[in-house]
Formats: C-alpha cells, structure tokens, sequence
C-alpha cells in the first residue's frame, strides 16, 4: 500500500502569465511548501530568461498569508520578492516584487492570484495538490 505522503498529488502551478507572456514556461524549477497550520505557504522557484539578448537567471519567492475567509473559500495577502543576477527592472517577477495589496482566492485544492491593472495583467493559478 502507498503511504498517505505517497498518495496526495504534488504542488504545482498550473498557470502563470503577465500580459499574456508565459513566465512558468522560463521557470527550471518551481517548489511549494506545505501549508502551514496558520493556513499560510510559499511559494518559490528558479528562472532563466532572455532579455536584451542575454540570458538571465533570478529566483522569486510568494508569501501566501491566510487572511479571513468569505463564503467558504479561503483568501489570501500576498507579497514577492525576487533576487536577480543583476538588476532587471523590466522583469515582470521584479515588477511584481514591487506590488502591494496583492491578494489570492483559495477554492478546493486550487489558489488563484489575479490583478486588476489592464496594462499589467498577472493570471497565477496554484494547485495546492490537497484532495
């Protein structure tokens, strides 16, 4: 028989994008903590990228904090951070380091982070592997 570890699916993102560019296609890899007892987790993981003609490489981190909860789904504050080889003010992971307020959604096992700004589209969907 499997262990219960062995059985529950594993984190992933399924979707990421800002204004239509695929930012988990650039991921090399991507880690989701377990959920703590608070209800918070994280989010983090390894990127390599062009840009200007250069490869680029920075590592991003999502704080997924547990705020109150509306109509049986869970909501979330959220806040980034990201370390780059070198300053890329045009990433769109510094750019979203640089945001506040943002927020998250939780329904069953799937997180999604959506902005509201029409020039700067974020579509982030978690699934948290929980059955």
């Amino acid at each position: 028989t499997l262990s219960s570890a062995a059985q529950k699916a594993a984190s992933k993102i399924l979707r990421f994008n800002v204004n239509n560019y695929d930012i988990l296609e650039t991921c090399r890899k991507v880690y989701i903590s377990d959920i703590q007892n608070d209800g918070s987790f994280l989010v983090t993981g390894d990127r390599l990228y062009s840009s200007d003609g250069k490869n680029r490489s920075e590592t991003f981190h999502i704080l997924f904090k547990s705020s109150a909860a509306e109509s049986g789904n869970s909501n979330y504050s959220a806040a980034a951070s990201v370390t780059q080889d070198y300053l890329n003010e045009y990433s769109f992971l510094y750019q979203l380091s640089n945001m506040k307020g943002l927020s998250a959604v939780r329904t069953g096992n799937l997180v999604t982070m959506r902005t509201t700004d029409p020039a700067w589209k974020l579509d982030l969907l978690i699934d948290l592997g929980e059955k």
